[in-house]
């Protein structure tokens, strides 16, 4: 038996724009808009962390990855080299 451990960064699901149009709008012929919403899954990206990146002189800054809210631990048991069971996150 043995065991594999680590760290992810957690990435909640979260609301995108899946669907374009365009529309006239005064004197504008082509404004994009968007018709319709889809939502991710959540996801763990293993071996990594949640981390805030500045991305100017500002208070400005973008998650990496993106989308990101926290790292969690993580913890996998293997026996004769196949998993046992599903990674447990903590």
């Amino acid at each position: 038996m043995s065991s594999l451990f680590g760290t992810a960064a957690y990435v909640p699901p979260y609301k995108y724009c899946s669907s374009w149009g365009y529309r006239k709008q005064g004197d504008d012929d082509n404004v994009k808009y968007c018709k319709g919403y889809s939502y991710t899954e959540e996801k763990y990206v293993k071996g990594t962390i949640c981390r805030k990146i500045r991305t100017g002189d500002s208070d400005e800054y973008r998650m990496s990855p993106e989308h990101c809210s926290r790292t969690y631990r993580y913890v996998e048991v293997y026996t004769e080299g196949a998993q046992q069971g599903p990674t447990h996150y903590f």
